[in-house]
Order: C-alpha cells, then structure tokens, then sequence
C-alpha cells in the first residue's frame, strides 16, 4: 500500500466518530421538544379552523379549556345566536381573566344584547389590567361612538394613535369624532394623517373633504372628495358631496354641467339622497332647466327632514321655480314656508352667537334642544342635549331625548363611514356552519345563522338560498320566496333555490310556472334525480301529460335507484297508464326499501284496494292503509282509501268517521263525497246520502267546468269573458287567490266594467270578514316575478 492510500484510510479522532451517533440519538428528542413546544399553536390553528359541530365537540370533551369556548363563543357570535355566545365567552373570561381577546369578544356579544353596562365595565376591567391595550381603547373608543359621546371616543381614538401611529381607522375615527364635536381644525389634522397613511383609503378622502367643507374651504375639499370618488365611484353620499362642492365653485357652464353629471349619477343610485335631489334642482335652476329643477327640488323637499340645514336655500329655490313656472299658489306656499325657515335660521344664529360667547344657560339649551328636534334638526338637537348632561337639573330629561334621537335620528354620514369595514369577511366557514344548523333541522338557529351572514355580506347569494330554504322548511312562504328570488338575482345558476322557487310556484298552484322553471333548470344544470321527479310532479295531474310524467319518473328511479319515493311515483303513472304488473313491482320494491313509510304503504294499499282482488290483498291493503293513517292521522288519501274500502266490505259504519273526515279536511274533492254518500246509502240515512251525493255531482260539474274554462283562458288569453268567467270559477271553488288575480287581468281588459268592479269588491269585503282574504299582494308578485323571469 502507498503512502497516499495510507492516508486516505486514516480513521478520524474518537470524539468525531462519538458526535454522529449521539446527533443520530438526539435527533428524535428535539423532535418531540419541538412538537410539544408548538403543541398550543397548532391547537389554537384547529380551533379557529374547526367547523361548528367540532366546536361543540371541543367543549363537550373539554368544559374547562378557555380557547375551546373562546372561539365556540365567537362562532356562535357570528352565526347570531347571541345568547350562547353570552355564556360561552363568560365562561371563558371566568376561566382566563387576564385573556385580551376573550375579554374584547365578551364585551363586543354583550354590547350586541344591548347590555351596555356590562361592556362597559368589561372594558374598563381589561383596561385596568392592561392600560397599554390598544384594541381595548379602540373597543372603548366604539362604545362611546354608538353613545353618542364624541368627546371620549375622540380621547380614545388618540389614545390608540398615540400606542400605534399608523392606525389608520383610529385617526380617521378621531377625525370624524372631532368633527362631531365642531372642532374643524382638530377634525382636519386628524384626517389628513389618515390621508397621508392611506392615501387609497376614501373614507379619510370623504372625511377631509367634510371638515374642509365646515371651514368653508370648498376648493380644496373638491379635491378631497374628487379623489373619494376615484376610490368610491359609486357611493352615492360621496357624488352627493362632490356635485354640491363641483356646484358651489362653478364659474364656467362646463364647470355646472359637471356637477349635474355628478348630482345625476348620485340620485340614480340613491333617489332618497335629499342633498343630491336639492343641489341638482339648484344646478337645473342655474341653467334655466326649470322644469327639471321643480322635480329634483320636489323630491327634496319631500326628504325635507334630512335637510336641517338647507331648508331656506330649498324654499328659496322653489320660489324662483314657481315664479318662473307661473305657479302663483305654488310661489305662495314657498314664501310661506322660507319664512318660517329664515326665522328659524335666526334663531339658530343668535343660539349660535350665545353659544360662542358662553352667555347660554341650561334652561334655554334645553328650549333651543327642544325646537332643533322639532325642526328635524338633529345634529345640533345632539348636540345641545350633550352640553346637558353634566347639569344635574336637566341631565335626566337630556339622556331620556339622546336616546330617543338615537332610535329615530338618522347617524351622521360621517360617522357610518369612518366606522364601515373595508373588506367583506370570507364568511365560507360561517355558510357551512349554517348548512349543517338546517341539514340537523335546527332550523331556528339555521335562520338566525344566515342572517348573520348576510348582515356581513348582503350579496351572500348561498346565504340568501340557505335563508329561503329555512323559511320553506317553517310554511314561511313569502319570506321564503323573498329570499330565494334574492339569491337569483345575485346568482341566477343555483339549483337549489331555482328548484326550492319551483316548488313554491306548485304549491301555489301555478303548475304551469313551475313546469317552465323545471324544464329550464334541466336544461342548464347537470342533471340530478330530483329535478326529473320535480317535473314528472308538474305533469302527473293532466290526462295529456301522463306519459311525459311516467318517462321523467322513471328517469329518476334511474339515476337513484335507492329512492323510495321515486318509485312510488313512478309505480302510480304506471298505474294510470295501465302497466299495472310494472307499477305492482315498484309499489312493493319501495316498500321493500322503506317498510315504515307511510307514503310507500299508502300507496300500496291503495293500489291493492283498486284492484279489487283476492281476501288475502285486501286485508294487506287495509293493513297498509291502517298503518299509514297511524303515522299521518290526516292524510286524506288514506282517510278515504280506508273509508272506501270499508265501505266496500260492509262495515259502512266503521267508515262514515273516516270519509267525514276526510270531508272536512278537503270539502272540495268529489270522491270524498260520494264514498261518503255510498256509506250512508248503506245505513239507509236518505237525507245525508242525498246531501253527500249533490255535493258530488256539483263539484263534479264545477271541476269539470273549471277544466275547460283554465283550456279557454289558454287559448284566448285577452278574452275578457274568458277571465271572468274563470274567476268566478275559482271563487265558487275556494281558490281565491286565483280568483282575484282573474278578476283583476279581466278588470285591466275592460276597466269601465263598473259592475265587475262591485263584484270583486263584494268578493274582497266576505273574505276579509271571514279571516279568508288571501295574500293577493304576495301571489302578484309571484306571478309577475314569472313574467320577468321569462
């Protein structure tokens, strides 16, 4: 061997050949350190990731662990079930009194219960115990907002820039609260720190333009509010702003043609924007539109309650309108009414003169307070009560009027925006927690759940449907309706609320509806078992339609073989359609699937008693039909199948309790009358089986008549005779609904029918004394939602 391979085998020194199987042994250990040092972590990642039902898995299996009903009290919070909420989060402050976060979300639930003491004494504590906290003053600084204290909430709001000077929302809060408190200046500096750490954000934009807009500085807020509208274009209270500024330091007509651009846009997407209606009636006026400037100035004038302080220009502008108009009654009123304005305008100045040189004492404070409020001047009547409340002789009656203008007095613009969220909450989690609340039938808590969904994201159209699907699951139709039309509107591709609506249109008996919304929905979704179900239910009822039912039917037994009602139904077209082997087999495999069913035993028996066969199946049939009316004791189908077949048999007296029954639950239905009528024939009762009998030949008659006359309107749908003739029908039928809504699209044909008029009046007038007046409005509504829908 050579020297250099010598050294090439040259083993290395004892304490390195030591340090690798020590590192190989050490590795495990510093694994396990690092799992159990990051143990917490990961628990509190899988608690706020975990769906609701895991939560209260997480609770039930660990009762004393702070985190677990930490954030089980936050989702129950965001899903609006305050109350377990309240206790979950009270519990666990119990359990962690030092805890930041538990004590913030306790007192945010409790200040959503309305329990306003409670959340201030929750943070004043948590303050107590950490002075430095800046989400606890800025909590503390949202408290007195919604108190209207603007004087704390500003002191609050500083407090957290002080501890975080790149908050931007506590600058834009101070700025807003400063403004509220008619310190401009203090308002302007505030705002233009936020402005100058978030230049994109058009809230401090908004903000900076209002109190440059209190020092009479219109340019420059022209400025600030041109660039909140580049961030916020359609935020109708920013055009509304932006379009007076653009109409006050108009000097060239392209300069006012801008601002009713501006005022235009802002009354499009908010018509009830009273500054909007007034400064664009103002800028029609200063280019001679006169008749434009009288509608937007009407308009104004109707919203005049949110105008305190720009009656008199409101009047004053109406004046030159009627004058130059030749509306002398008009110009009358107008001078009438900028009287009374400039009046009070003189009161408000010498208020406002006594009030700079602090010679206004409390008693006409209270006076001045008073007339503010009655003038629908609420931010000055706020303000006025507040200077109240340190004077125990008017304190009291000051609290007793802030509160009332808390509940009636709209919040100052401001205020909302500094206040707004910036971003949507992902609310994802919220929606399956949602889902899972009414798949488990809490449907109650389902609602609340959606509704708190939705009061974060209003455009939620998954929210809109679960919401639709509740109410529908509770006979809430109209709200259902409501909803489900909502969630269309933001989301024309959801099966389910598409479907949900169909069957609200059948239920509605507008067949016809939901056979178009059916068919359509097949067409553009994949296709599912239930949709082809659905549409066989739409066509089961006519004659016509029988073999288009059975073949829908029999589609969805194949695509979901397991489905017992699927079979039920289509073992009944089959039967109709005479396959009576076929139906025979599907009745008895879908009882076979669900022998406690009472609609598969129902049908079977049914079936059976048809049939007329041996002893041995018609004593299963009454077996089946027994059983079925043990389950639904008000099933009319199995009322009457019983009752007939008891009849059948003999036993008349055993059957007449069931066919009068069924009688009463459905005075409408032709068979029922006459089994009845067969039964008391039987027991040799002449008078009632004659009764039972005319009963039958008239409903007989009136649906055989009801038939060719819907056959009539279908034909010749601007018939006038036609749609009268069937809304009599439909009265004489109990179907009132229909019957007005025929009534109405006859009296729209023919409107002089004075006669008709009375008639369906007659009609209104008996159902209203008779607790039967239907919903007209809603069912309108249905049917025009149909014609906009196609």
């Amino acid at each position: 061997m050579t020297h250099q391979a010598m050294k090439t085998t040259v083993r290395p020194p004892l304490r390195n050949r030591l340090l690798l199987p020590l590192l190989i042994l050490a590795l495990p250990l510093i694994g396990i350190a690092w799992y159990v040092r990051t143990a917490p972590a990961r628990a509190e990642r899988a608690l706020e990731k975990a769906t609701y039902s895991q939560l209260v898995e997480a609770v039930k299996n660990d009762p004393g662990n702070p985190r677990a009903l930490y954030y089980f009290g936050l989702r129950n919070r965001d899903l609006g079930r305050i109350g377990p909420a309240r206790a979950a989060l009270a519990h666990a402050a119990e359990l962690d009194p030092d805890s930041e976060d538990i004590a913030l979300a306790w007192a945010n639930v409790e200040g959503e219960a309305g329990n306003d003491q409670k959340t201030f004494e929750i943070l004043t504590a948590l303050l107590k115990r950490h002075p430095k906290s800046a989400e606890a003053h800025w909590a503390l600084a949202l408290f007195y907002v919604t108190h209207s204290d603007p004087g704390r909430a500003y002191q609050e709001a500083i407090t957290v820039t002080a501890l975080h000077p790149q908050d931007v929302r506590a600058w834009r809060l101070a700025g807003v609260q400063a403004l509220s408190m008619r310190q401009a200046s203090m308002g302007e500096a505030a705002l233009r720190r936020a402005v100058a750490l978030d230049p994109k954000d058009w809230r401090s934009q908004f903000g900076l333009g209002e109190a440059l807009t209190s020092q009479a500085r219109d340019r420059e807020a022209l400025t600030a509010y041109q660039a909140a509208a580049t961030l916020a274009p359609e935020e109708p209270m920013i055009l509304a702003r932006l379009g007076r500024a653009q109409l006050t330091t108009a000097t060239m007509p392209q300069d006012l043609q801008n601002a009713v651009v501006t005022l235009t846009r802002a009354v499009q997407i908010d018509p009830d924007n009273a500054l909007a209606q007034l400064s664009l009636g103002q800028a029609h006026l200063r280019q001679g539109d006169y008749a434009g400037a009288k509608t937007a100035l009407l308009q104004a004038e109707r919203l005049a309650a949110s105008l305190a302080n720009f009656r008199s220009p409101l009047h004053t502008a109406l004046l030159q309108v009627c004058m130059r108009l030749n509306d002398p009654a008009g110009a009358q009123r107008e001078k009438r009414l900028l009287q009374e304005s400039n009046r009070y305008n003189q009161q408000m100045d010498w208020l406002r003169t006594h009030l700079i040189t602090g010679q206004l004492d409390d008693k006409t404070c209270l006076k001045f307070a008073r007339l503010c409020e009655e003038n629908g001047d609420s931010a000055e009547a706020i303000y006025l009560y507040r200077r109240l409340l340190g004077d125990p002789a008017y304190s009291a009656q000051a609290r007793q009027s802030l509160a009332r203008l808390a509940q009636t007095a709209p919040r100052a613009g401001p205020s909302l925006d500094a206040l707004a969220p910036t971003a949507t909450e992902d609310v994802s989690v919220l929606l399956h927690d949602a889902d899972s609340l009414l798949q488990q039938k809490q449907v109650a808590q389902a609602v609340d759940a959606y509704q708190a969904i939705l009061r974060k994201d209003p455009n939620s159209a998954p929210a809109w449907q679960g919401l639709g699907a509740a109410y529908k699951q509770t006979g809430q139709n109209e709200a259902a309706f409501h909803a489900l039309n909502r969630a269309l509107q933001l989301q024309p591709n959801l099966p389910q609320a598409q479907l949900m609506l169909a069957d609200l249109y059948y239920d509605m008996g507008l067949q016809d509806e939901a056979t178009r919304r059916i068919q359509r929905l097949i067409q553009q979704a994949p296709p599912k078992a239930e949709y082809f179900d659905a549409l066989g239910d739409c066509l089961r009822d006519d004659p016509l339609t029988y073999a288009r039912a059975e073949d829908n039917y029999r589609r969805a037994v194949q695509m979901d073989p397991h489905q017992s009602d699927y079979l039920v139904n289509l073992a009944d077209m089959e039967t109709l359609t005479n396959k009576l082997p076929d139906a025979e087999t599907h009745y008895r495999q879908a009882l076979q699937m669900a022998p406690n069913s009472a609609h598969a035993q129902l049908a079977l028996g049914q079936f059976l008693l048809r049939q007329q066969g041996t002893p041995e199946r018609q004593a299963e049939a009454e077996r089946l039909l027994r059983s079925a009316l043990a389950q639904v004791p008000n099933s009319i189908k199995a009322l009457l199948s019983l009752g007939q077949l008891l009849t059948q048999r003999g036993d008349a007296k055993d059957a007449v309790p069931l066919l009068e029954h069924a009688v009463l639950l459905a005075p409408n239905q032709p068979s029922a009358w006459y089994n009845l009528a067969r039964a008391y024939e039987m027991l040799h009762n002449k008078e009632r089986s004659q009764y039972c009998y005319a009963a039958f030949r008239r409903l007989s008659h009136l649906s055989d008549a009801l038939d060719s006359a819907v056959d009539e309107t279908r034909n010749h749908p601007k018939s006038g005779p036609s749609h009268l003739k069937l809304a009599r029908l439909y009265a004489q039928k109990g179907a009132y609904a229909k019957a007005i809504n025929q009534y109405e699209v006859y009296l729209a044909l023919d409107p002089s029918d004075t006669s008709v008029h009375k008639e369906l009046q007659r009609l209104i007038d008996q159902l209203r004394a008779s607790g039967h007046m239907p919903n007209i409005g809603f069912f309108n509504e249905m049917v025009a939602a149909s014609v906009k829908f196609h």
